[in-house]
């Protein structure tokens, strides 16, 4: 049943998947979703009680707003790591390293994350009616940490490689693709 729960809550239905690129890869960055971490921080209300004009309306008003911001953050980062999966998935299927231990620990990230943001939905619904707390940290930690290892994987513009097919022939005979080169340790390319 809480299975069932998590699906529906988390399932793919407004999450969509970035179509990937490399350019893709190098432009998404942890850093952009630090503000989401004190969205929720009572520290700001706590100063907006002490003033005067600060009203309950206006709070319950604030903290809509910030619930809805914090969801539209949550949605965006549930996308780009889907976007991230798929490149670590294609970076690892072209990689010289373990790809049991690889893809062990890409399900072991997605299962923590999607837990993660499951449990920061909660509590940001319960942060947006006046109780409860928001742990927006972990979901972050685990993108970080798969960002940080799809770019140990995948290869880098700078290096040449290219995820583009194949260019036709003028007869219409397709060229037989190569694999695409990969670097043979963190930024070194392979030799051609």
């Amino acid at each position: 049943m809480l299975a069932l729960a998590a699906w529906r809550l988390i399932g793919s239905k407004d999450v969509r998947q970035p179509a990937w690129s490399w350019l893709w890869l190098s432009d998404v960055s942890p850093e952009r979703y630090t503000p989401m971490l004190r969205l929720m921080d009572e520290a700001d209300f706590r100063f907006l009680r002490e003033q005067p004009f600060f009203t309950v309306e206006q709070a319950a008003r604030l903290r809509a707003q910030r619930y809805r911001l914090f969801l539209a953050y949550l949605t965006s980062l549930r996308s780009d790591f889907t976007g991230l999966a798929a490149a670590f998935r294609f970076a690892m299927a072209h990689s010289d390293r373990d790809r049991a231990h690889l893809a062990s620990s890409l399900r072991r990230a997605e299962v923590i994350f999607s837990w993660s943001c499951l449990r920061a939905r909660t509590g940001a619904y319960a942060w947006s009616k006046g109780c409860g707390k928001v742990d927006a940290a972990k979901p972050l930690r685990v993108f970080a940490a798969i960002h940080s290892e799809v770019h140990s994987l995948a290869p880098h513009p700078g290096l040449g490689v290219t995820l583009t097919p194949p260019l036709r022939e003028p007869s219409g005979n397709r060229r037989p693709s190569a694999p695409i080169p990969l670097p043979s340790s963190r930024g070194a390319a392979n030799p051609k």
